[in-house]
């Protein structure tokens, strides 16, 4: 009886515990294990390749020299080094991001630093340390977490680089515009023709 009530103890200070199906990243279909994509979604993953910009990483659509640069980045040069991302922020992607965001999801963390730590290639190798986009102090405490630092945490695992997360948001430098699809030329053409006196158009694809 002793041995039972043990037993017995020892599972209330446990506590129940909740069980949940590993569900898809992308379509939230039941999967193998947590942080995964099935394989017919996976090729449909808009995964950005060379040539890119030299400077933003936009993707270009026709064939271009390594330090070839954008039209937004050869009108306003950008003031970081050259930043790269993994997929276009568009349609499952985007999706993916926002649920980090606004849902707080953590799942796929490790799957995510493994897209990045590729993307970033070389860069990465030379990086002195990972630091996360901050939030502004009040958004932080409305929302509780910073999904960059989820997202830095993960990449420095991944790369065994240090992280720094005191930067506060008046310290970081302006944010690499999101990597989508280059406009065409006659769509920039287009823009250039309606401008405001004094005023450029914005980046390919409206980031």
């Amino acid at each position: 009886m002793a041995r039972a009530g043990a037993l017995v103890n020892g599972a209330v200070r446990r506590g129940p515990r909740l069980v949940v199906a590993a569900r898809s990243l992308v379509s939230d279909a039941p999967v193998a294990r947590v942080g995964v994509i099935e394989a017919a979604l996976w090729q449909e993953l808009p995964f950005i390749t060379p040539p890119w910009c030299a400077a933003c990483g936009v993707p270009f659509q026709t064939s271009e020299p390594d330090d070839a640069l954008c039209p937004a980045c050869v009108i306003e040069p950008p003031a970081f080094a050259p930043v790269r991302a993994p997929p276009v922020y568009d349609g499952a992607v985007r999706k993916l991001a926002l649920e980090r965001k606004h849902a707080a999801r953590r799942d796929g963390l490790k799957l995510f630093a493994q897209w990045m730590a590729a993307a970033a290639g070389a860069a990465l190798a030379k990086a002195d340390m990972i630091v996360p986009v901050p939030l502004q102090w009040t958004r932080l405490a409305l929302r509780g977490f910073n999904q960059a630092g989820w997202l830095a945490a993960a990449l420095a695992r991944q790369a065994s680089k240090p992280m720094r997360q005191d930067v506060s948001a008046s310290q970081a430098p302006p944010q690499p515009r999101r990597a989508e699809p280059q406009t065409a030329p006659g769509q920039w053409r287009r823009r250039l023709s309606r401008r405001r006196p004094g005023r450029w158009p914005r980046h390919p694809g409206g980031g």
